[in-house]
């Protein structure tokens, strides 16, 4: 009997055997593997550091793509991420071609920012020197004037309303709006003064920019040197019954009410001020050469050659009566002008409440007269301001002569006729609200 063949068990793969004719697995030399060593090695990828790292595969038609030299954070070289230079241009050399909008110049900052688009036409907003906060200049646009001047030139011209001569408080000049010392003796020209009779003046300055001084020179001066220039330089502080002085007192107590009432200075004329009548009124009075009426409350200040004369005589115990200059101003056929102010100031209407039918009636009056903490106590009417508005808003047309100055009236009339009106009104109209 034959024995059966023995049997061997491989644990090597099952081996296909080739059709007749084959060639054969090919074979490499020692020259073709340099790094194996081994004839019968397959070709692999070079050596990446990694045992299991196998040989990289190109898909057909692409070009290689393998970096020549290692991964500088890997043991091995990658495939590169991107295509060359070479070959990117020639990809690129495919595409429709976009009209290239890039400035001519490069940006010349950070690496990573885009172009700077081109600069606009309008001027000044792209300087030629560095930007301060930036790594490079901007391009300059030499052409942008001429671009920007081409339309303007086509604009409508405004005619130029600027004076020459520049605002001394700005930088450039701006229209000239303002009063002027020349504009004011303009309008002084243009009233009916007359320059024998005194002018008994009422001003307000505020808002022309014209100094106290500038307004009583070109009053001067349109007087002449035969006028004489009459102010109001009352001093109702001088008084513990004056609405003046309550309202210096209101916010006092009773205790520091009566010390301050003892330390009121008593009138003096050559010194005391009148601040409550204004910047003129206290110009004039503190002129010197000036002469000022003696009553410690309601006294007047003049300049001129009938400044004494007129002034003379004051009755302390007489506000603004028959014993008062408004009385011989009455007499002296004066005129009095209300610049920028309105009737309701008018000192001259007093002396029509003195001859009005009937007379209002007495009331008690205490100034410091003489010397320090000498008051004195008197009588006189009980003058009242109330209605001189409305009074001098009912003078007739014909007695008065308007003018502007400043954005506020100017008034100029007669002394004489419109105290003769005025009684006659306030005869008629405080009657009236007695029976009332």
């Amino acid at each position: 009997m034959t024995k059966p063949a023995a049997t061997t068990t491989s644990t090597d793969p099952p081996r296909h055997r080739l059709p007749d004719g084959h060639p054969g697995p090919p074979t490499w030399s020692d020259t073709d593997h340099p790094a194996t060593g081994r004839a019968d090695a397959p070709p692999s990828a070079p050596d990446t550091g990694r045992p299991d790292a196998r040989p990289s595969a190109l898909p057909p038609g692409r070009p290689d793509t393998q970096l020549s030299g290692p991964h500088p954070r890997r043991l091995g070289s990658l495939p590169a991420a991107r295509p060359s230079g070479e070959q990117l241009t020639a990809e690129q050399a495919e595409l429709p071609l976009r009209p290239d909008t890039r400035p001519s110049a490069p940006h010349t900052g950070h690496p990573n920012t885009h172009p700077s688009p081109p600069p606009t036409t309008h001027p000044n907003t792209r300087p030629s020197d560095p930007h301060p906060r930036r790594h490079g200049p901007f391009p300059p646009d030499p052409s942008a004037g001429e671009q920007l001047a081409a339309p303007l030139a086509e604009l409508p011209q405004r005619p130029d309303t600027r004076p020459s001569a520049p605002h001394p408080g700005r930088h450039g000049p701006f229209p000239a709006s303002r009063p002027s010392g020349e504009q004011l003796a303009a309008l002084l020209a243009e009233l009916p003064l007359r320059p024998e009779a005194p002018l008994m003046v009422h001003a307000s300055l505020s808002g022309t920019r014209l100094s106290p001084t500038q307004v009583r020179d070109a009053l001067l001066d349109a007087l002449g040197p035969r006028g004489t220039l009459v102010v109001p330089a009352f001093t109702p502080e001088n008084s513990d019954s004056s609405r003046a002085h309550r309202a210096l007192v209101a916010h006092l107590s009773a205790e520091e009410a009566e010390e301050f009432r003892a330390s009121m200075l008593p009138f003096e004329p050559d010194a005391t001020p009148c601040p409550s009548m204004g910047a003129l009124a206290e110009c004039v009075r503190s002129t010197p050469g000036a002469v000022r009426s003696a009553h410690p409350q309601t006294s007047l200040a003049a300049i001129g050659p009938r400044a004494g004369e007129l002034l003379a005589g004051h009755d302390p115990h007489c506000h603004l009566g028959e014993l008062s200059p408004l009385a011989k101003l009455y007499d002296a056929d004066a005129q009095v002008l209300l610049l920028r102010v309105g009737f309701e100031v008018c000192s001259a209407f007093h002396l029509a409440e003195y001859r009005m039918t009937p007379r209002p009636p007495l009331r008690e009056y205490r100034c410091v007269l003489g010397d320090k903490g000498n008051w004195v106590t008197y009588e006189d009417l009980t003058l009242d301001d109330g209605d001189f508005a409305e009074a001098g808003a009912r003078l007739p047309d014909e007695l008065l002569v308007r003018r502007e100055w400043s954005g506020r009236p100017v008034t100029l009339f007669g002394m004489r006729a419109a105290v003769d009106d005025v009684r006659d009104q306030l005869s008629r109209s405080r009657l009236r609200n007695d029976v009332k």
